[in-house]
C-alpha cells in the first residue's frame, strides 16, 4: 500500500524548517557572505510556505496594517540611503528582504503556533548544546578538533571553536560557553530568556504539569551555561515574572525556588567573571568599554539627522567601539520614524499578551535588558513579534 503525502505534512515540515532558519538568521552572522545566503534562504522558505498554503485553498491575505508597515518601512529606508547618498546598497536590501519574509511568516502562521513552534525548537537546541557545552568543559581537549572560525568582533579580531549551524564557543574565553548556533553566548542567552518568558506567560496559574516544570528546567539550566550577564540579568526578570504569574502556590514556588538558589550560587560564585566587566582595571573592563562608547558615538551620528538617520555607512564609521545597542543602532542608521514602527509594534504585542499588567511591565524591562546591550532588533525573533503586534487578532495555524 502506498503511502500518500499531504499537502498538510509538507506544510508543517515547512513551517519549522522556515523557523529554524529564522533562529540561525537571528544569531550573529559570522560574514557577509554567510548572512546573505541565510537570509535569501529564509525568504525562499517563508515564500514556499505561503504559497504552500495557497495550494490548498487557505485563504492567505497579507494584512492590510502589515503591507502599509512594510510600504512605510520602504519609503524610509529608501528615503534614508538616498538622502545619506549610501553606497551600501546591499545593506538596504537585506533588511528589506527581513521585513518582506517577515511580513509573510505571520500572515501564514498565527502567534500560537508560532509560539508553539518556537518553544520545541529551542528546547531541542537547548538540550543538545548544554550537552555539549558540560563535555567540552570536561574534556577541553575536544575542542582542539574543532573547525577554528575567525570573525570580526568589536576592535578585534578573535577564533572560536565552531559546528557550524549546532553550536559554538569562543576560544578566547576561559570558560567554555553555550552558544548554541550562534557566535555570541548573549545572543543565545537573550532568546532562550525570551522563549522562557512567553512560556512563563502561557502556564496556567492552577495546573502546572511536570513536562512544563520540566521544561523550564531546561531552558533555565540553557541560560545559565550561556554565562552571559545579559541574560542572567533577564533571568531574574524571569523569575520575578513566575511569582507575579503564579501567585502563591506553595509547592510551585518552592521548587522554583530551590532551583532560583541554586541558579544564584552558581551566578555568585562567577560574580568576576559575569560582572566584572564594569569594573575599571579588570581583564573584561574593554567589552564594557567598547559598547558605552558605541553608544555615545551612536546618539551623536543621530542628533546630526534625527529624522533619518546617517545611514548605514557613515553610521558604522562614525561609530567608536561596538554598536550593541538596538535602539542606539537603529536611531543612528535610520532615524525616529523607522524605530518607532518598531517600537510601536513590539509593545502592542507585549501588551498584546494575555497577563497581568505587572508581568506585562516585566516583560518590557526584559525587552530593554535584552535589547540594549544585545543588536538584535530586526533579527527576525523580534521583528516577527513586532509584527503580530500589529495584528488584531492572533489565530493558531
Amino acid at each position: 500500500m502506498k503511502t500518500r503525502i499531504k499537502l498538510s505534512d509538507i506544510e508543517t515540515v515547512l513551517q519549522y524548517a522556515t523557523s529554524v532558519a529564522l533562529l540561525v538568521v537571528s544569531g550573529t552572522p559570522l560574514n557577509s557572505v554567510y548572512y546573505g545566503l541565510t537570509i535569501v534562504l529564509y525568504l525562499a522558505m517563508t515564500a514556499l510556505l505561503y504559497f504552500c498554503g495557497k495550494s490548498r485553498r487557505k485563504s492567505y491575505r497579507i494584512k492590510q496594517a502589515h503591507g502599509v508597515f512594510f510600504l512605510i518601512c520602504l519609503i524610509s529606508l529608501m528615503a534614508t540611503m538616498v538622502i545619506n547618498k549610501d553606497p551600501d546598497t546591499g545593506h538596504y536590501l537585506g533588511v528589506i528582504i527581513q521585513l518582506a519574509a517577515a511580513v509573510l511568516y505571520v500572515n501564514v502562521i498565527g502567534y500560537e503556533r508560532f509560539q508553539e513552534i518556537l518553544y520545541r525548537l529551542v528546547m531541542i537546541i537547548c538540550i543538545y548544546s548544554v550537552i555539549l557545552t558540560l563535555y567540552c568543559n570536561i574534556n577541553k581537549s575536544f575542542c582542539g578538533t574543532l573547525p577554528i572560525i575567525e570573525s570580526p568582533a568589536g576592535s578585534s579580531w578573535r577564533s572560536f571553536f565552531n559546528i557550524y549551524f549546532l553550536w559554538g564557543w569562543n576560544e578566547w574565553l576561559r570558560l567554555i560557553r553555550n552558544s548554541a548556533c550562534f557566535r555570541e553566548p548573549g545572543v543565545w542567552g537573550a532568546i532562550v530568556c525570551t522563549t522562557l518568558f512567553l512560556k512563563i506567560v502561557q502556564l496556567k496559574r492552577k495546573a502546572i504539569t511536570r513536562n512544563e516544570m520540566l521544561g523550564l528546567l531546561i531552558l533555565l539550566v540553557g541560560v545559565l551555561s550561556t554565562f552571559s550577564t545579559t541574560a542572567i540579568l533577564g533571568l531574574g526578570i524571569c523569575f520575578l515574572a513566575f511569582l507575579m504569574a503564579q501567585g502563591a502556590r506553595k509547592r510551585t514556588i518552592f521548587w522554583f525556588a530551590i532551583i532560583m538558589i541554586a541558579a544564584v550560587w552558581l551566578v555568585i560564585s562567577n560574580w568576576d567573571f559575569l560582572f566584572g566587566k564594569f569594573m575599571a582595571g579588570s581583564d573584561s573592563y574593554v567589552s564594557f568599554k567598547e559598547r558605552s562608547d558605541g553608544i555615545w558615538s551612536g546618539l551623536n551620528s543621530w542628533i546630526n539627522n534625527p529624522f533619518f538617520g546617517v545611514g548605514c555607512t557613515r553610521y558604522l564609521e562614525a561609530v567608536i567601539g561596538t554598536s550593541a545597542n538596538s535602539f542606539v543602532d537603529l536611531l543612528g542608521k535610520y532615524g525616529i520614524f523607522f524605530t518607532s514602527l518598531i517600537v510601536i509594534g513590539l509593545l502592542n504585542w507585549i501588551w498584546s499578551l494575555k497577563c497581568k499588567k505587572v508581568v506585562k511591565i516585566l516583560h518590557v524591562c526584559l525587552m530593554l535588558v535584552i535589547l540594549c546591550t544585545q543588536n538584535m532588533i530586526l533579527m527576525p525573533f523580534f521583528l516577527i513579534p513586532c509584527l503580530y503586534g500589529y495584528c488584531k487578532k492572533t489565530t493558531k495555524r
